[in-house]
């Protein structure tokens, strides 16, 4: 058994752990439900266990086909060779709660990578290609490709999916890479702590010396706090210089970013910025049907493109609409169906009952800095007119409104001009990322809260 194991960890770590730790282990016994491995001295034993028992264990069960538990043990009878490389100081070990993965750094708090969080499973669409590959290229060649790398985007769009995507392949590649992920929030309070505690060479420690990739989501969160700030700043600088890979995810662009010091801002540009934003119908569609797939959950076509229809704003919120179909559906018994969707998601789906044509010229002209009676108008200024446009759509799709009926409100214009309208931004939709942003977060303004 432990042969085969080793065959896979052979084929599955880098180099240096294999040969210098991995190697010294031997099988001594055997039992139905425990293997026993033997190891040249009591250090090796805490080291392996302690940073590689997870992989030795995953090996082992993998052969075995159960749960098998693993025991390390002293094995006297073998000739004590060369001792292992003593580890570096800065990756001690660190407690059960900690972020650090792989060789591990003194202490640093935070969220351990959630494996299945990976790039296989993320659905890569016109919202978000640019930042989904260059994850993938930092994740392949770390601190050597768009560093820093800053995804920016709305809550629930996969920013965070990314940043574990990136943490699982490098450790895949080679888990004896000392690997971060944090949350800014973490980051803060962790330096408020140290400080009153007077231990700020143990925070700088913990986020400088035994780290080669740094993730830190959510980095607005570090707005006026200005001590902290002059500390990632620092952070930033030696990370940078070292040559180690730093991602960060935001709501909004560094540029954007208020009460974020000039100087910050400037670093987090440095590198590559890479947006996500509302992944579009055919996205939403194979987001959901993908996530159905991994659940086990049957999801017919119809239910899902009207979840999708339905669901816009983010990838959490459809994730969430699956949930809560699939527990339904299991404790009823009941077949999934586009009428029991709608019964199950009724307080999730966005409301239309107060939605107007007026209101929809209205939020429309504030967008775009004129005025509704601009709209109703019979001004053709190519602002004005691309604006009527954008009007005459939402009033077809959210409201299924007629043509005729949509072109009374607008001035009594033709049905064939409103008609014109709806197709000619529909189709600007389809090929034009920054075109569909522009209209989602309209489409968010117009439905409200």
């Amino acid at each position: 058994m432990w042969d085969l194991a080793l065959a896979k960890l052979r084929h599955s770590m880098a180099n240096y752990p294999y040969e210098h730790w991995i190697s010294q282990l031997t099988q001594l016994g055997r039992t139905e439900n425990k293997l026993t491995l033997g190891v040249p001295s009591l250090f090796t034993r805490d080291w392996i266990s302690q940073h590689y028992g997870d992989l030795v264990k995953k090996a082992v069960h993998s052969v075995a086909g159960e749960p098998i538990e693993i025991e390390y043990v002293l094995d006297e009878s073998r000739q004590l060779g060369a001792r292992p490389p003593e580890p570096d100081p800065s990756a001690a070990a660190t407690p059960s709660d900690e972020v650090v993965v792989g060789q591990v750094a003194p202490r640093a708090p935070g969220p351990k990578l959630n494996e299945r969080f990976t790039f296989e499973n993320f659905v890569v669409g016109p919202s978000n290609q640019l930042a989904a590959a260059a994850a993938a290229a930092v994740a392949e060649s770390p601190g050597t490709q768009y560093n820093p790398l800053f995804i920016y985007g709305g809550t629930g769009l996969g920013k965070t999916h990314l940043l574990h995507a990136i943490g699982n392949r490098i450790l895949e590649r080679d888990p004896t890479i000392r690997v971060v992920y944090t949350s800014a929030e973490r980051f803060l309070n962790e330096f408020v702590v140290l400080v009153k505690k007077g231990q700020m060479e143990e925070f700088r420690r913990m986020f400088r010396e035994g780290v080669d990739v740094l993730m830190m989501d959510d980095i607005q969160i570090l707005k006026k706090a200005v001590e902290t700030q002059n500390e990632f700043f620092h952070t930033f600088n030696d990370l940078k210089d070292l040559g180690k890979a730093i991602v960060l995810t935001s709501d909004i662009h560094p540029n954007e970013l208020p009460n974020i010091e000039q100087r910050l801002r400037t670093r987090f540009t440095s590198g590559l910025t890479a947006d996500v934003f509302e992944p579009p119908f055919e996205v939403r569609i194979a987001i959901i049907k993908r996530k159905a797939e991994q659940e086990r959950v049957y999801l017919p076509d119809d239910v899902a493109q009207f979840v999708a229809s339905k669901v816009t704003r983010s990838v959490r919120d459809l994730e969430g609409a699956l949930t809560r179909l699939a527990a339904h559906a299991t404790l009823t018994g009941r077949a999934l169906s586009v009428d029991y969707a709608e019964e199950v998601l009724r307080d999730m789906l966005p409301q239309r009952q107060s939605i107007s044509i007026e209101q929809i010229q209205k939020v429309v002209a504030r967008y775009y800095n004129m005025t509704a009676e601009d709209l109703r108008g019979p001004n053709r200024t190519r602002p004005i007119a691309n604006a009527r446009s954008v009007a005459m759509y939402f009033s077809r799709k959210l409201l299924s409104s007629s043509f005729p009926h949509i072109g009374a409100a607008f001035g009594d214009k033709h049905h064939t001009t409103v008609m014109a309208a709806v197709e000619r931004v529909a189709a600007r939709r389809t090929n034009n990322a920054a075109y569909t942003k522009e209209l989602e977060e309209l489409e968010r303004q117009i439905s409200g809260p």
